[in-house]
C-alpha cells in the first residue's frame, strides 16, 4: 500500500507518433493518491492492449456492462466480454490505414477511492504518423469487485 507522501506523483508513457522515426512525445499525468494512479494505469494499459489489436487482452482492464458514449449521442452498452473484436481492429486498419493511438494528455477531473473521472485526448495515426483522426474524452474508471477498469468512455472520434 502506498502512503500519503508519495503523493503526488507523476505517470509518465512516451507515445510514438510515427514508426518511421524513433522520436517520442512525453505525456505526464500527474496522480494524488492511489485509486486516482491505479485507474489511470488500466487506462494506459488498456490503449496498449488497443494498440495490439488484442481484444482479450483489452477485457483486463474494462468493467461490465460497458458503455460507449459516440460522438452523434449514441449509446452502445456491452453486458459482457468482448466489446472489442480482432474484426473490429482489422476493419479500421483497412478503412483507415489504422496502425495505433497515442495519448495526447490524460488529466484526472474527479476522483473517489472507487471512481474516477479522466479527461484525456487521443489521436489515431498510420504507420508513417498521419493523422487519422483526435478525439477527446471522458472516461469513467471503476473499481469493482477488486479491480479497475474503465466503465464508460464518452468519447468524439
Amino acid at each position: 500500500m502506498s502512503k500519503k507522501e508519495d503523493y503526488p506523483k507523476e505517470i509518465i508513457t512516451y507515445e510514438r507518433v510515427s514508426y518511421d522515426s524513433e522520436e517520442k512525445v512525453k505525456v505526464i499525468t500527474v496522480v494524488k493518491n492511489e485509486y486516482e494512479e491505479k485507474a489511470v494505469l488500466a487506462a494506459i494499459n488498456f490503449m496498449n492492449a488497443f494498440n495490439k489489436s488484442d481484444p482479450h487482452e483489452c477485457d483486463k482492464y474494462v468493467q461490465y456492462p460497458h458503455i460507449a458514449i459516440l460522438t452523434n449521442g449514441n449509446i452502445i452498452s456491452t453486458e459482457k466480454p468482448s466489446f472489442l473484436s480482432k474484426k473490429y481492429f482489422e476493419a479500421m486498419s483497412k478503412v483507415s490505414e489504422w496502425h495505433h493511438t497515442c495519448w495526447d494528455n490524460r488529466h484526472v477531473l474527479h476522483s473517489g477511492k472507487n471512481k474516477i473521472h479522466l479527461e484525456l485526448q487521443f489521436t489515431r495515426y498510420k504507420y508513417d504518423g498521419t493523422k487519422i483522426a483526435t478525439s477527446p474524452a471522458i472516461w469513467i474508471i471503476t473499481n469493482q469487485n477488486g479491480y479497475w477498469g474503465i466503465k464508460i468512455r464518452s468519447i468524439y472520434v
